[in-house]
């Protein structure tokens, strides 16, 4: 890359956010980058690949940065999912081997 110092890197390079070892970008739970001012939503974070969360995601997103509303943030506990197959299957929530483990009978 002509043109590009060494210190120009080091400037352009503070804006690219952290990535895990998939290539998703690194969020915490504001949906806020490793970049100072940058954010990121949708299927970019690796989590919950669904259109619908992400347009929920920034709509949070939105909301806090524009309404001052510092702690809104999207919950990602509970979200509904559907495979559209035959029979029809939905789930709403955490998956059984995500739980932690506990005895049926206590």
């Amino acid at each position: 890359s002509s043109g590009i110092n060494a210190e120009s890197q080091s400037v352009l390079f503070s804006f690219f956010p952290s990535m895990d070892s998939r290539g998703q970008i690194l969020v915490d739970e504001f949906q806020q980058t490793s970049a100072e001012g940058v954010y990121a939503v949708g299927d970019v974070c690796g989590k919950a690949l669904l259109t619908p969360v992400a347009i929920a995601a920034g709509r949070h997103l939105s909301h806090r940065i524009f309404n001052s509303e510092p702690d809104r943030k999207l919950n990602y506990e509970n979200i509904p999912t559907v495979v559209f197959s035959h029979p029809p299957i939905g789930t709403v929530g955490r998956f059984p081997f995500s739980l932690p483990l506990r005895p049926l009978l206590e």
